[in-house]
């Protein structure tokens, strides 16, 4: 169930890209299927950051910044499986040696994992613990960091997302200071919740093999984006208490994947 209230500055035709936000969320709901990752790039001042942070869950944690020791932290609660971070630019800013050793831990929760030794946890189980990383980055920022993050794979963990504004946009956004709405807040709750109203932890969401296969009619994805692509169905199913994924669903991902990619599509 979703509670919407007045809207504030930036949040103005990005209702495509709050849905990619929830649905990346949604994943964490999702039986073997590892939460999904995104980042957000766009210029300075498209309000990123407000995109990102729009959704409060149980499941997820919003953070101003993170240290390598604070992930670590973090994975004690077994219910988490989303860390929002408010900007990435200010990780990659860090000194080099203590930046590097924090996107590597990242790199670590997001694919491997980081097992019950490393947690000094022993109420958990031998599975690695996968926390999926929603945050933004600047054009700018990111162009500097690529090649390091591709380095050691970084970049392919996330769902990454880019856009720009058209003219019209930039119209209402600068009306909607004008009104001050930038003093206002607005938040969504994520509650996911079964065909009776109970709310559940995990849940099996099955995609078939022909649906699939539509998300991929050019032969162009790569592995993980394949994957990528087809937990976002699941996660569109869930949605709506269903357990498995129907064309409803691959066609809202279709519609999104205009924004998968780095070419600043205009909104």
């Amino acid at each position: 169930m979703t509670k919407n209230k007045k809207r504030v500055t930036h949040l103005i035709n990005v209702e495509n890209l709050l849905e990619v936000v929830k649905l990346v969320v949604i994943s964490g709901f999702l039986k073997n299927h590892k939460p999904l990752s995104m980042l957000l790039v766009g210029k300075s001042d498209m309000g990123k950051t407000e995109i990102t942070s729009s959704f409060k869950a149980k499941n997820i944690v919003f953070l101003t910044d993170l240290s390598s020791s604070g992930v670590y932290n973090l994975l004690k609660n077994l219910d988490l499986t989303h860390i929002i971070i408010a900007d990435f630019t200010k990780i990659t800013m860090k000194a080099k040696q203590t930046s590097h050793n924090l996107l590597t831990t990242l790199n670590s929760v997001m694919e491997e994992g980081l097992f019950r030794q490393e947690l000094k946890d022993t109420t958990n189980d031998n599975k690695g613990r996968n926390i999926g990383i929603i945050t933004s980055t600047t054009k700018a920022s990111f162009g500097q960091n690529k090649k390091f993050m591709e380095s050691f794979g970084l970049t392919s963990r996330f769902l990454i997302v880019s856009y720009d504004y058209e003219e019209s946009t930039i119209d209402k956004i600068m009306d909607s200071i004008y009104k001050c709405e930038y003093l206002q807040k607005q938040y969504k709750g994520i509650d996911i919740k079964d065909n009776n109203g109970k709310k559940i932890k995990k849940l099996d969401v099955i995609i078939p093999e022909a649906l699939a296969r539509q998300l991929n009619k050019d032969k162009k994805n790569e592995f993980r984006t394949q994957k990528q692509l087809q937990t976002l169905a699941c996660c569109s199913a869930l949605t709506e208490n269903r357990k498995e994924v129907n064309i409803k669903d691959i066609e809202k991902v279709k519609s999104l994947n205009k924004f998968f990619n780095l070419n600043y599509t205009k909104i």
